[in-house]
């Protein structure tokens, strides 16, 4: 800082400036400050600012370091405005509706960026309208009934969030997603809102607290020999984020542990489901299983288990596209022989990891 350099560090040049020269010379430092504190290269006596923090300890406010995705800012409106004050009694019917029709959009459109993210920021606000007309109603049922359904909300907005980039939004919905789960009194939307909250914390480099939450819901919901298939599932799909934060934590012999002794029995239980949207059977504890053994550097393994794997009737186009790339990766360095359907289309998209390959997947 110019001037103060001069008065602290120069007394020549300190008693070289005329009087009528320093109004001048404090308002250039003036702009300056103003200027580098708003990028958060310089800090006020107040303490960090937003950007300052991301500069300083890499966090990552909202707009100032991610690239914007043009529903971005109305997702987050919507999410900050927590909807209105209403006493008319909310369609629960009809919300249920609009809210399956978009995981329904988000789960099988090769467009579904542009089909369903336009449905959320609405959604979000009409979710919370009714959750907030409800919170004192003398029905039980109906109030439950509305947190469940912003619960699958929060659920579908976790995924769409992590996938636009605003991991810093998959964190908060993840977390409201908890919240509506626990306030329906829903054990298994609850089990699902600790996997959500599991995929986002591997999504931000937490692997460790991954493990620590999806493990403690797990246990929780360990499902007895009378119980239905749907507990088994989501029992399973727990395991699966625990096995793949064990991986990332460089534990491969306890990602492998995880699905032999849990994944795959729940799966063998549950068979192919989709329950809460977790995508849960036999085949994607599979492509799980490809997915440790490139996380672990085994890539012959991975491409051999590969070779097994079906992945055409996973109801997901995500967890299809993301089998599509992990073969991708693997084919990248050098050439080997893999008998999957998906490899023509692999090497006609060029090996990529991106949308080109989309339109090509089965």
């Amino acid at each position: 800082m110019k001037y103060l350099l001069m008065i602290y560090g120069n007394r020549e040049k300190w008693e070289s400036m005329p009087p009528e020269a320093w109004p001048e010379a404090i308002a250039r430092q003036e702009a300056f400050n103003a200027r580098y504190r708003d990028t958060g290269e310089l800090l006020g006596a107040f303490g960090l600012a937003d950007a300052a923090r991301a500069k300083l300890f890499g966090e990552s406010p909202a707009e100032a370091v991610t690239p914007g995705h043009p529903l971005s800012a109305a997702i987050n409106t919507a999410l900050a405005s927590l909807g209105t004050i209403s006493n008319v009694v909310p369609d629960l019917a009809l919300l249920r509706d609009r809210v399956d029709a978009a995981w329904a959009s988000w789960q099988t459109s090769q467009h579904r960026y542009s089909q369903t993210g336009p449905l959320l920021p609405g959604l979000i606000s009409d979710v919370e309208t009714a959750t907030r007309a409800l919170r004192h109603s003398d029905d039980a049922a109906q109030r439950r009934g509305a947190h469940r359904i912003a619960a699958d909300l929060y659920f579908l907005l976790r995924t769409f969030t992590k996938r636009i980039g605003r991991t810093d939004l998959s964190l908060l919905v993840a977390d409201r997603g908890l919240r509506a789960a626990e306030d329906a009194d829903d054990p298994l939307r609850i089990a699902a809102a600790r996997w959500n909250l599991g995929q986002v914390l591997l999504t931000t480099g937490e692997p460790e607290v991954a493990e620590e939450v999806t493990i403690e819901a797990a246990e929780e919901l360990r499902p007895g020999p009378d119980d239905d298939h749907d507990r088994a599932a989501l029992y399973g799909a727990l395991w699966l984020v625990a096995a793949i934060a064990a991986a990332r934590s460089g534990d491969g012999w306890a990602a492998r542990e995880r699905l032999r002794q849990y994944a795959w029995p729940a799966a063998s239980r549950s068979g192919e489901g989709n329950i809460l949207w977790a995508v849960f059977g036999p085949v994607n504890v599979s492509l799980h299983a490809v997915s440790i053994g490139m996380e672990t550097g085994e890539a012959a393994e991975a491409l051999r288990l590969a070779d097994n794997i079906d992945a055409s009737g996973c109801p997901s186009i995500e967890r299809r596209a993301t089998f599509a790339l992990d073969l991708g990766a693997l084919l990248r360095p050098a050439p080997r022989r893999c008998r999957s359907p998906l490899v023509p289309a692999i090497r006609r998209a060029g090996i990529t990891r991106g949308p080109a390959l989309q339109p090509a997947l089965p």
